[in-house]
């Protein structure tokens, strides 16, 4: 592969490239569960609330195991339910990451509502897109729609353990954060700390490229 031929595809836009080790809302950051948070921790704060947090070395938050009450299998079932529900016309629910966004864990899924048009923003960025975000939480397995900057906003499906299989409780998924396919120069793989570096971006061949959609109405707000 020649080195001018170095194509990255962002899968969260441009959100991992102005804004790393973060998620779409405001202070919102990936979080990654361990069985003993204190043992790992590069450094430990205190919420408004007064409970105790745990940051790795990169700058995202540490989830004990055991307040994670629900898996990802179940909170999988729990988001197609919801559209199925909301939107039956929703296509590739695909999982993006577990995230601390306003003062909850969730988990944070993407779908591709055809003919919706719904804003984000990134900051100052604002853009629409046919593309849905919404968020189950992992304590309390409720789904949140849309809220500031893609985050959770408000609940918009409450969770009842009677609607789903018991074998779903500790079903775990093989997920993985902001899963992004990229092709890299041969012999120079970049490094995925959240940003690209100038040496990362020499000899890059680019295309502009037209992000969202067009629509005459605004299907919601985010």
């Amino acid at each position: 592969m020649k080195r001018r031929k170095f194509i990255l595809f962002v899968v969260a836009g441009v959100l991992l490239l102005f804004l790393p080790n973060t998620t779409h809302a405001c202070g919102g950051r990936l979080a990654t569960v361990v069985d003993d948070p204190e043992k790992v921790a590069a450094s430990v704060g205190t919420f408004p609330s007064g409970e105790t947090f745990y940051i790795d070395h990169r700058g995202d938050y540490l989830l004990e195991a055991s307040q994670v009450k629900i898996s990802s299998g179940r909170a999988e079932a729990i988001a197609r339910k919801y559209l199925e529900r909301t939107y039956p016309e929703a296509k590739e629910l695909m999982f993006e990451a577990l995230t601390f966004e306003h003062g909850a864990f969730v988990y944070m899924f993407d779908t591709h509502i055809p003919g919706s048009a719904v804003t984000y923003h990134v900051g100052p960025v604002r853009y629409a897109t046919d593309h849905f975000h919404f968020h189950v939480d992992a304590t309390t397995g409720d789904v949140y729609g849309i809220g500031c900057g893609g985050g959770p906003g408000k609940v918009v499906m409450k969770y009842d353990p009677a609607e789903y299989p018991r074998e779903l409780r500790d079903k775990t998924l093989a997920l993985t954060q902001f899963n992004t396919s990229f092709v890299a120069r041969e012999g120079a793989p970049p490094r995925l700390d959240g940003v690209i570096d100038p040496d990362e971006w020499r000899d890059a061949s680019h295309k502009r490229i037209h992000v969202g959609v067009k629509q005459p109405k605004l299907t919601d707000y985010g």
